[in-house]
């Protein structure tokens, strides 16, 4: 799911997974920001790889998990700017001139570009940048309904388009969307019949969540060993609880 202003990193992913035994860019790097959907983009990558070499030997995930003295045709490694370790970040250095020595894939998602991240050592940005670097930005409120919808069907729950867009407009990204369908999901699955949409689910579990005056003053009191009308009483006496 996507729209015009995502047009190049599809292009870019497209190309990438086509040409996973002859690749035209090492590395590709996708940045954006949390929620824009780097990692769903990189699984889709991944997924369209193995369609068009099917015994591909690849590695998908965090660069933490990725397992030494392997010899991988292609690598996908998600959220790179968690990689605080300069000894990983400079064996990614080698396994990128590897796969780039033998025509493989190295294709990695970041929450900036590689020439301005706060975390990467000069020379590993410098290689990331060295590749084609693009820019996923977030999704917009047609692309969100979009999705919101494609997953309350494949979870069989009952929303039509005025509530999927309701969805979009509550959920500013792809992994808020997750959340909120996850919540929807649960409720409906253990509390059947109290809600007549998915919006009213979030609102009932906003409700739930929605902290009184009241409860407040309760712990308050409770906290100090005091009623509840010391608190709100007119009196200042610092002994009144006594």
């Amino acid at each position: 799911l996507y729209n015009k202003k995502n047009d190049f990193p599809l292009a870019a992913a497209k190309a990438c997974s086509a040409g996973v035994n002859n690749q035209p860019y090492v590395p590709l790097v996708v940045y954006g920001q949390s929620g824009a959907g780097k990692t769903h983009l990189l699984g889709a990558i991944a997924n369209e790889a193995k369609e068009y070499a099917p015994d591909l030997h690849f590695f998908f995930g965090t660069a933490l998990d990725l397992p030494l003295g392997i010899s991988f045709k292609a690598v996908f490694l998600d959220d790179l700017q968690h990689v605080h370790d300069q000894e990983l970040q400079r064996r990614i250095v080698f396994l990128l001139d590897a796969l780039a020595g033998r025509g493989g894939t190295f294709v990695c998602t970041l929450d900036a570009p590689p020439a301005l991240s706060q975390v990467l050592t000069p020379e590993l940005s410098q290689r990331l940048g060295a590749g084609l670097v693009v820019e996923l930005k977030k999704p917009d409120i047609e692309v969100r309904r979009r999705y919101a919808s494609g997953l309350c069907d494949a979870f069989h729950l009952d929303a039509d388009k005025e509530q999927t867009l309701a969805l979009a407009q509550r959920c500013m990204d792809i992994r808020a969307i997750d959340w909120a369908v996850n919540q929807i999901r649960a409720y409906t699955s253990l509390m059947p019949g109290k809600t007549t949409g998915p919006v009213d689910i979030l609102d009932a579990e906003a409700e739930q969540k929605t902290l009184t005056p009241e409860q407040i003053i309760s712990v308050c009191a409770r906290f100090f060993s005091l009623a509840p009308e010391y608190v709100t009483g007119k009196n200042r006496d610092k002994t009144a609880g006594e």
